[in-house]
């Protein structure tokens, strides 16, 4: 049990919401499109919303049960709803703005309040701040206010929603490390719903990937685009290479695999089942260089660049393995100075790796999960000096 445990079902517009998952002390990113069910879980354990059915437990405490009729108040649950910057007061002093939830009935004397303020001001580095105008200043200092205004309450889960929507991508950045520098300070557990798969990546300890209402995994963030559980997940977090398999020989390393790109090892899995999917990031196949011989355990297929694609500091390749179908393209991430360095704009006929440990095995799909083009997150992109998981 972790310390704080949610196990959840209620109807949300046109699909149940059904979840059971823990949160230790970590940062837990809710990914999904909207509509999935990331906001109903966050406003379900702030005590704004009460589900159908299921029950949340907050560091030991119950604060809801359905089938023991509690539902503890919002105001009695120690959680900390971080507002969007929208939501503080722009014509009042920075703290006039953290001072806000103490006019709310919170029970605290005066006296406990101010020292509270005072303490979170320093904390947050805004004491030299504390009479400037919200509005007076940069979006990043105004972030660090509506943190403010949350942890003065002392709360025992911080619960944060959309956090960085419109900001330019260079904030959004330095404030994900901003969260969590200061969620690891003081050592609560935390929710943040987004949509965005690279935010999730930087700033999440785990990622709950969700899908109509049910978290389809839940992994660090490297298993989670590395090692997807099933196709959905792999088409949701963007890993386009993926092709039929069935296992043909069992080691102590790993298994061989039967491809229509050819025969591969894949290493460190043993998995039941002998069908399965194959699955690699584009990032984690290797184009070698023309004098470059592949080590002997390596897997390599031969194939001709069809076409790359500049996206300034990563290029994407188009490649075509020899003797596969004319419709199985692998996609290959190269970083500039490679492409450079191995002449790849010239095209033509290449070697290319496939690391053991690069390449994972899924389960045939149970069931079909169906990917809206309107959300597919975009993939953190790796570095080519990235070493798979291994």
């Amino acid at each position: 049990m972790g310390l704080v445990n949610v196990n959840l079902q209620t109807r949300i517009r046109n699909h149940l919401l059904a979840v059971d998952f823990d949160v230790d002390n970590e940062l837990v990113a809710l990914l999904g499109r909207d509509g999935a069910g990331k906001t109903e879980i966050l406003r379900s354990l702030a005590g704004v919303y009460a589900p159908e059915n299921g029950a949340v437990e907050i560091q030991g405490r119950t604060v809801f049960n359905s089938a023991l009729a509690i539902n503890t108040p919002a105001a009695e649950r120690h959680v900390g709803w971080v507002p969007n910057i929208s939501a503080l007061f722009p014509q009042q002093t920075v703290a006039e703005n953290v001072r806000f939830p103490f006019r709310r009935g919170y029970p605290l004397s005066d006296h406990e309040a101010e020292r509270r303020i005072d303490e979170t001001l320093e904390f947050m580095g805004l004491s030299s701040k504390r009479n400037r105008l919200v509005n007076d200043l940069p979006e990043q200092e105004q972030y660090a206010v509506a943190l403010a205004r949350t942890l003065v309450l002392d709360p025992e889960l911080l619960l944060i929603d959309q956090p960085f929507a419109g900001m330019a991508v260079p904030l959004q950045r330095k404030l994900r490390h901003d969260v969590q520098r200061v969620r690891r300070a003081i050592g609560v557990p935390a929710l943040v719903a987004t949509t965005d798969l690279e935010e999730a990546y930087e700033i999440a300890d785990r990622i709950a990937l969700m899908h109509d209402g049910r978290i389809l995994q839940i992994d660090a963030p490297r298993t989670l685009v590395t090692r997807p559980a099933n196709r959905g997940v792999a088409e949701l977090v963007r890993s386009v290479n993926i092709f039929p398999a069935t296992v043909i020989e069992r080691f102590d390393d790993g298994v061989a695999v039967r491809t229509e790109l050819g025969t591969f090892h894949v290493a460190g899995l043993d998995p039941d089942a002998t069908d399965m999917e194959a699955v690699i990031r584009p990032e984690h196949v290797r184009i070698l260089a023309e004098d470059e011989s592949p080590a002997a355990h390596e897997n390599v297929i031969y194939g001709t660049v069809l076409e790359t694609t500049d996206y300034g500091a990563l290029f994407t390749l188009a490649f075509q393995p020899d003797g596969a179908p004319s419709s199985r393209v692998l996609e290959i991430s190269v970083s500039e100075p490679r492409f450079r360095q191995l002449e790849l704009a010239s095209r033509g006929r290449r070697a290319a790796v496939l690391p053991p440990h690069a390449l994972h095995l899924m389960d045939l799909p149970s069931d079909e999960i169906v990917v809206d083009d309107n959300w597919i997150p975009d993939r953190p992109e790796a570095s080519e000096s990235q070493e798979p998981l291994s």
